[in-house]
């Protein structure tokens, strides 16, 4: 039996934040005490976590990760709100089984509902992946990362159901 929960984490218990910081300590070099400590000082508690379920046991994980942007358009510049997709992770034992699709269409059916500007990071080869959920490879001079250089050589894509017309657009992340 498996199911999917969106739950935002000033809804989450302590349990199921243990239970994804051991999943994601499975996959990034990050053991558990400074996987905490990240969620802790990243996690907003309006943040939507999508958690896969099979038999009382988390084995898949995303976050949608309210953040701000600034976005510049002939040379005016806003700030505005959008949504970073954040961490998919599936337990080892489960991959290769096309269990992600379930958290990948959830995420987008919440990113459509909300209707802003929604963005990932990935390697390049994971965006053939994302494409096949909607998600478009974003120009590299339309972003700057302005904070972390974990994106040094990484791909920004876009969910493209909610993207007009960007040619004159480019965007700067403030925080995340």
């Amino acid at each position: 039996f498996m199911k999917i929960l969106s739950i935002q984490t000033k809804k989450l218990s302590p349990d199921k934040i243990n239970k994804i910081i051991n999943l994601k300590a499975t996959h990034y070099k990050f053991k558990k005490k400074l996987q905490l400590l990240w969620f802790n000082n990243n996690i907003k508690k309006t943040d939507i976590h999508n958690i896969l379920i099979h038999n009382n046991e988390i084995i898949g994980y995303n976050c949608l990760r309210k953040i701000k942007l600034l976005k510049v358009v002939s040379k005016k510049k806003k700030t505005i709100n959008s949504i970073l997709f954040d961490t998919l992770i599936i337990n080892e034992k489960y991959r290769k089984k096309n269990l992600s699709k379930f958290i990948m269409k959830r995420s987008n059916l919440i990113i459509k509902k909300k209707n802003i500007f929604s963005f990932l990071v990935c390697s390049r080869s994971m965006t053939k992946y994302y494409k096949k959920f909607n998600w478009k490879l974003f120009p590299k001079n339309k972003i700057k990362f302005s904070k972390n250089n974990d994106f040094i050589g990484k791909r920004c894509m876009i969910f493209k159901d909610n993207i007009k017309n960007f040619a004159e657009v480019k965007y700067e992340i403030l925080n995340h």
